[in-house]
């Protein structure tokens, strides 16, 4: 029987080369105790134990989105302010400014929430998507998005209120 550590050698190679294990569990014991080598089968049980928890393609893409939605808010929302300082104080000329602002707004305030939430609801059958950071994410935008709506209405809704209001007259006639 086998008593060293591997160490004894007969006439040019060692009993561990004699030593012939059959079953998997037999053969890491003799690669991690007499090889002193980490087996085949505790790399596999680490990969199994700890998955990578890298997030999927579908999860990096959606979060760009929604950062870009989030940037839209807040940036439309800032260029709108920026256009009611700059600009004429009329309702016929708007800057640049006050343009590109409400549209960026309002972009992502009337198609942005609606796709999100969409997305969402495609997110619960999807396993390629965590439905949990998704809504989370949803939400965050929601939210940024009606904090800058609130905040700055006074400019986004500027020419709203132009000649006198909306551009609709309600009568209870039927003429």
């Amino acid at each position: 029987m086998f008593q060293g550590n591997g160490g004894d050698e007969e006439g040019g190679h060692s009993k561990v080369d004699n030593y012939d294990p059959k079953t998997p569990a037999m053969k890491s014991w003799k690669k991690k105790y007499l090889v002193e080598e980490e087996s085949e089968i505790e790399e596999e049980l680490e990969e199994e134990v700890s998955p990578a928890k890298d997030a999927s393609d579908a999860d990096k893409q959606f979060t760009t989105f929604c950062l870009v939605l989030i940037t839209m808010s807040i940036g439309g929302s800032i260029f709108s302010m920026i256009g009611y300082y700059v600009g004429p104080e009329s309702c016929d000329n708007d800057s640049i400014f006050e343009i590109l602002g409400v549209f960026a707004f309002s972009l992502s305030m009337m198609a942005g929430i609606p796709v999100n939430i969409i997305i969402w609801l495609l997110s619960l059958t999807n396993p390629e998507f965590n439905s949990k950071n998704v809504l989370l994410l949803v939400a965050v935008h929601f939210v940024i998005t009606l904090i800058c709506g609130v905040a700055f209405n006074g400019y986004l809704l500027q020419d709203m209120f132009c000649n006198g209001g909306p551009g609709f007259y309600v009568t209870a006639s039927p003429i």
